[in-house]
């Protein structure tokens, strides 16, 4: 395979496990379903939108199978790792905590919880106005999902390193994910161990995390009947309830799926913002329209906002691969799948697609201004009846944040001309090689 080191025995394994965006970037020249060479397993790579649109949507054909097996290591069964009918049970159970009632009261939180870390900004010196853009926007996210759908906030468990917790499980998780297919002994001489003992430690603060905010909820009363509340009070018809294995593994998904990939996007759109200067200047005239902080009612007369929003989602998709097994034979665009291949979905390579997205490397908002509802060729939630419960969640929080931040704050750049990475993890996160996180500098507009 050009431009990839195949080696005897794992074939392109060890590229896969040194970065496999790079990877995928290298292999799609060679056509649009690509057989990436790993002995002994069927692995393909697709990223033409319209045959990523063809495996989601025949979700009969195309499961989740073995490449779930390390998801459920963190999210057990929930509704993300199941399938059939039991996957019909578990969203039949969790999709009314997303009812579009819910959405005029979720967009409080959004604004409430957005205007509280600026008034914190508001507190640093002004000649000290400087953040981390990927730690504040996980925080802002991550207080906004234990607001939303349990109830309560991240006073509770302040005592848990959470984002440490997150960073072992998900970079260990996403090695088990490349290095599935290795002989044992191979995994054991590149830090097997190390990467379990990690990822076990990770895994034991979330639950504990959880099983905190569970037991603040039960002591409380709620007016707005949230997803916590409707797991526990689910009845079935012979009038059990959910265990509480049952109830920790839905929480523990949304609470880590809930707020990471929205905290993604953001961080990659202020990025984009801080280097299109004319980009900014359209935002912020879009905004200055508004003289209140944003609200639900405010999300039509955000139109540029939300295009902004939607090209940091298609430029840098958070969840940037999404992998399915054929379990029967299946024939894409005149290329035989057998049955068990595993197909690697790559959003962030469709979105880049140029038989499909003019000039697609370039940060351009307009793109999506005549078709905010449903692009086109847009991968960022899925496709299908398997796409992602929290959309609109999502596509309403991002907006009303990036909206309300902008509002008040413009954020710049600390090294300008260095450049951000996308670090291929779990989620598509922005690195700085030689610097700790996104540092950025706040001015007050």
């Amino acid at each position: 395979m050009a431009g990839i080191k195949s080696l005897p025995y794992i074939g392109i394994m060890s590229a896969l496990l040194k970065n496999p965006l790079k990877t995928f970037i290298e292999a799609a020249k060679e056509g649009d379903i690509v057989r990436l060479k790993i002995p002994g397993i069927k692995l393909f790579l697709i990223h033409n939108p319209e045959h990523i649109k063809h495996v989601f949507a025949n979700d009969t054909v195309y499961v989740k199978g073995g490449q779930v097996k390390p998801f459920k290591k963190l999210f057990g069964t929930s509704v993300l790792t199941t399938e059939g009918d039991a996957w019909k049970r578990h969203r039949k159970i969790v999709q009314p905590a997303f009812h579009h009632q819910k959405l005029p009261h979720f967009a409080r939180i959004f604004r409430d919880e957005t205007l509280h870390m600026l008034d914190r900004w508001d507190t640093l010196p002004a000649s000290q106005a400087e953040i981390d853009c990927v730690k504040e926007m996980k925080y802002l996210t991550q207080s906004i999902i234990v607001k939303t759908l349990f109830g309560t906030d991240l006073e509770q468990v302040k005592d848990k390193n959470i984002d440490q917790a997150l960073d072992d499980v998900f970079n260990s998780l996403t090695r088990m994910i490349w290095s599935g297919g290795m002989p044992d002994v191979v995994q054991r001489m590149t830090g097997g161990k190390a990467r379990a003992d990690a990822f076990n430690h990770g895994l034991r603060v979330l639950h504990e995390v959880i099983a905190t905010l569970i037991k603040v909820k039960r002591g409380r009363d709620s007016d707005q009947p949230d997803l916590l509340d409707m797991l526990l009070g689910t009845r079935f018809d012979d009038g059990s309830g959910l265990t509480e294995e049952q109830i920790r593994d839905e929480v523990i998904t949304f609470f880590v799926a809930g707020h990471e990939t929205t905290s993604v996007a953001l961080s990659w759109a202020w990025i984009a913002l801080a280097r299109n200067p004319a980009i900014r200047a359209k935002l912020y005239a879009e905004l200055d329209q508004i003289d209140h902080p944003l609200a639900f009612e405010d999300l039509p007369n955000l139109t540029y906002t939300r295009c902004i929003f939607y090209e940091a989602l298609r430029t840098s998709p958070p969840a940037w691969f999404i992998p399915r097994t054929a379990k029967t034979s299946d024939v894409i665009a005149g290329t035989v799948i057998p049955s068990g291949s595993i197909m690697i979905a790559s959003p962030y390579l469709a979105h880049r697609h140029p038989a499909f997205w003019t000039d697609p490397d370039t940060f351009e908002p307009e793109r999506f201004r005549d078709n905010l509802r449903s692009p086109a060729h847009f991968y960022p939630f899925g496709y299908g009846g398997r796409q992602c419960i929290a959309k609109e969640f999502a596509l309403m929080e991002g907006p009303l944040i990036l909206g309300n931040v902008a509002k008040r704050y413009q954020l710049d750049l600390k090294y300008p001309y260095e450049p951000i990475e996308p670090n291929p993890g779990m989620t598509l996160t922005p690195k700085l090689p030689r610097h700790q996180g996104i540092p950025m500098l706040l001015r007050r507009r």
